[in-house]
């Protein structure tokens, strides 16, 4: 079996040695971003404070940067309104419900947010001002 192998690796042409590298490496690649796309890239961070908005009523805002391909962070839309992956958390405590209408999250706060438009539309759990509460 063994000198099978060397005479089907060492006896063909180099041409189509590199093509079949080439096609091995190629599919290694797309095998490694579906994965890092399925699974999500986690990304962990502080928000800025002094990026943070006051929108309107007990709603925040902070732009979001855009996340590159194959490590794409989609964000919620008309058409796909429950499409972020994106989770919010106050001091270590997850905030929520996600995908929230704004107009909740103007009105009632109490940790709703929403990933729209390269931007996180949030409230806090106890709907104070997030750049001045000092919780990361």
């Amino acid at each position: 079996m063994r000198k099978y192998l060397q005479h089907m690796i060492f006896c063909q042409r180099p041409g189509q040695i590199w093509r079949l590298a080439s096609t091995l490496t190629g599919l290694a690649l797309v095998a490694a971003a579906f994965w890092a796309w399925s699974a999500g890239f986690d990304r962990k961070g502080t928000l800025p404070a002094d990026q943070i908005r006051h929108a309107e009523g007990r709603m925040y805002s902070v732009a979001v940067p855009d996340i590159r391909f194959p490590f794409v962070s989609p964000q919620d839309t008309p058409s796909a309104p429950m499409a972020s992956r994106l989770r919010l958390f106050e001091s270590g405590r997850a905030l929520g419900p996600a995908h929230d209408l704004h107009a909740t999250i103007r009105q009632s706060g109490g940790g709703a947010f929403s990933h729209w438009n390269g931007a996180l539309l949030f409230s806090t759990s106890d709907n104070s001002d997030p750049a001045t509460n000092g919780r990361p």
